[in-house]
């Protein structure tokens, strides 16, 4: 039996006006791109910058650091730090898709870095409000508390256990691990935003690494200007 695909957020097959609005505040000045993904042999998922970092040992290029941008529309867009290569004024992304994407929508940002010889070092990650319903503007304060947790634990691809306070904090539980389930509040929010916990057909939707939801109706949000809730841009430590 096929596991069952949720649906959430998704990489973009073209820039809308809310997506450009988003992105506009995400990196002032810096026009988003699509950049098509080929991996080579003996790359990992999810390691972006240590990718780059190997290809660039025998081949021609640099890193370029910014943002791999997804949609949840009328909702937010779900931001990673991410690294690619620029060859020849030419960006390419040498990491693979967990989702077999072949291209994704990237916003270059001079101001990002990365520490290679901190083994607790992570790509940041931001979350852009696309409506001004105060649902939204809930649900990502909580999921930048969530992983605000997370970032205190060691880089991992796979499951982690949270414990102690930080588990009480999370879910009201002595421990959780992953995946999980939503806490309360985030899935009293779920109806408002247009979502259900009901899963979809098998691989019959689009990644979701916000969260275990189904986008079900349509959404109700407006897109932002780009000067428009500029504080309610929400950062948290993403993966490496």
């Amino acid at each position: 039996m096929q596991p069952l695909t949720l649906v959430t957020t998704r990489s973009p097959d073209r820039v809308t006006p809310a997506i450009a609005s988003g992105c506009a505040r995400l990196v002032p000045g810096e026009t988003p791109v699509f950049v098509d993904r080929q991996p080579f042999a003996g790359v990992r998922i999810n390691k972006c910058t240590f990718n780059v970092q190997q290809f660039l040992t025998e081949n021609p290029g640099e890193m370029v650091l910014g943002w791999e941008v997804c949609v949840w529309d009328g909702v937010l867009l779900d931001c990673i730090g991410h690294a690619v290569v620029k060859h020849e004024e030419r960006l390419c992304c040498v990491t693979p898709s967990k989702y077999g994407d072949s291209r994704l929508l990237f916003v270059p940002d001079q101001r990002m870095s990365f520490d290679f010889n901190d083994p607790m070092a992570r790509m940041p990650a931001k979350q852009v409000p696309l409506s001004t319903r105060p649902e939204v503007l809930r649900f990502i304060e909580l999921d930048a508390a969530e992983h605000a947790i997370k970032i205190k634990y060691p880089v991992s691809s796979g499951q982690i256990m949270v414990q102690g306070q930080d588990a009480l904090k999370r879910t009201g539980q002595p421990s959780f691990g992953s995946p999980r389930k939503p806490e309360p509040e985030r899935a009293r929010l779920w109806p408002y935003l247009g979502l259900s916990p009901t899963p979809t057909r098998p691989n019959g939707g689009q990644r979701g690494p916000i969260g275990e939801i189904e986008r079900v109706g349509p959404e109700t949000g407006h897109a932002l200007p780009p000067d428009a809730l500029s504080g309610a841009v929400t950062g948290f430590q993403g993966e490496s």
